[in-house]
């Protein structure tokens, strides 16, 4: 048999059979959508699963006629590539072609006489004839068989797609339906540069748990603190060193944030940044204050109360400046003995006027280099009968030291008074008398 091509997608049958030995199903009429192969020879209506024989989809209806002679020629559409509207069949449980079919998927030829489907497409890639670009049906998941209409995209001319390959390329935009291109369809990292996503067309939604990581970041990527949710940021996911002033906005850190022992050491605080608003009353406790830690400049001007300093608190005197402590701030009697270094009392501007008792002066104590010219001015500083012969300089006692009638005859010794100590004139008449 001559095959003669009339045009595009169009094959001349010729058939002189004087007696019909194709299958009973085959009719003398080939009927449009019907698949079509050659077989001894002949264009007849396809009728063998998975055969390789298939030429192409009949385009128009036509009666070939069984010839008792050769001569008599018939002609028939058939499309050889392109897209055909065909039946596809997913069989349910216990029968051979169970899976369902998408876009995408390789499909082969498939014939059943003895249910009376007659033709189908089943998902399969041995001997395919092209791959649905459109429709879908679904696996029944029982015993029922599942059939919907799918287009195909034939190719038949194309040694490729009947070995079960596309050419490079040959697919064109053009060639894919609308929501042909499924998920399942694309293969792991097919999308290979951002260009081939609209702008804003991946939102929240289409990002897998987890599927951002680090590396997904540009440097400065996350621009604001709008991108976190509340509570998202922990400890561990703050490099050491990293929080800083110029990153903390004003008041966005509070007592919550920071866990007990948080700041666990004064270098993290800049000198002068904590003022008094910002700490509790009462939290600072002697165990929280370096030795040394509060000089004058710390303490505010009268700050400091007696109710603040513990019994004892103020131990050494090395925390007192020189001169803070006035005579107001002692309590009366609060000076003992004691307390006085040996010649601690230098100079007498430290006693006030007839402050020292004579129970205060020690015995002995008080000799002659400590009393001034003329200091002992009246007769009164001496107790009676305490000035003593030998206490008296020669010469010291003159008349005029003595007072009348002071000297009696038993205070004079025996030939105690000489010429000498008798002054002219000095023994009157009535002496003798």
């Amino acid at each position: 048999m001559t095959l003669t091509a009339l045009g595009l997608n169009v094959i001349a049958g010729v058939r002189y059979d004087s007696t019909i030995t194709l299958p009973i199903t085959d009719s003398t009429t080939i009927t449009k959508g019907d698949f079509v192969e050659l077989t001894s020879g002949k264009l007849i209506k396809a009728v063998t699963s998975l055969s390789t024989d298939i030429v192409g989809v009949a385009a128009t209806t036509n009666t070939m006629g069984v010839l008792a002679t050769v001569g008599q020629q018939e002609y028939i559409g058939i499309v050889t590539e392109g897209l055909v509207k065909v039946k596809g069949l997913v069989e349910g449980s216990g029968g051979t072609y169970t899976t369902a079919l998408a876009v995408g998927d390789k499909v082969s030829f498939y014939y059943d006489a003895t249910t009376g489907y007659g033709q189908f497409a089943v998902n399969l890639d041995t001997a395919s004839i092209g791959l649905v670009v459109s429709g879908s049906v679904a696996s029944s998941g029982g015993t029922d068989d599942q059939w919907d209409y799918i287009l195909v995209q034939l190719d038949f001319e194309a040694e490729a797609v009947i070995a079960g390959t596309v050419a490079n390329l040959a697919i064109t935009t053009a060639k894919l339906g609308n929501a042909s291109v499924t998920g399942t369809k694309i293969a792991t990292s097919g999308i290979s540069s951002s260009v081939s996503l609209a702008t804003g067309v991946v939102s929240s939604a289409k990002i897998a748990a987890g599927a951002l990581t680090g590396t997904l970041f540009a440097s400065g990527g996350i621009s604001s603190s709008t991108y976190f949710g509340s509570g998202v940021v922990t400890a561990a996911k703050i490099l050491a060193g990293e929080v800083k002033g110029t990153v903390i906005g004003a008041g966005a850190l509070e007592g919550t944030m920071f866990k007990a022992g948080g700041i666990s050491s004064s270098t993290y605080l800049a000198d002068g940044v904590i003022t008094a608003s910002q700490i509790a009353d009462g939290t600072v406790v002697a165990a929280e204050i370096a030795p040394g830690a509060v000089t004058g400049t710390i303490v505010a001007a009268g700050a400091l109360q007696g109710t603040m300093f513990a019994s004892g608190g103020i131990s050494s005197s090395t925390y007192l400046g020189d001169g803070v402590v006035s005579s107001a701030k002692f309590e009366a009697g609060s000076f003992s003995g004691t307390m006085f270094a040996s010649g601690g009392i230098s100079s007498s501007i430290y006693l006030g006027d007839s402050i020292v008792a004579s129970a205060k002066i020690v015995p002995g104590a008080v000799t002659g280099t400590i009393f001034a010219s003329g200091g002992i001015s009246s007769s009164i500083y001496y107790g009676d009968d305490s000035i003593t012969g030998t206490k008296l300089a020669v010469g010291a006692v003159t008349g005029t030291r003595v007072g009348v009638g002071a000297i009696e005859s038993t205070n004079i010794a025996v030939g105690g008074v000489v010429a000498t100590n008798i002054g002219v004139g000095a023994i009157e008449r009535h002496i003798w008398q």
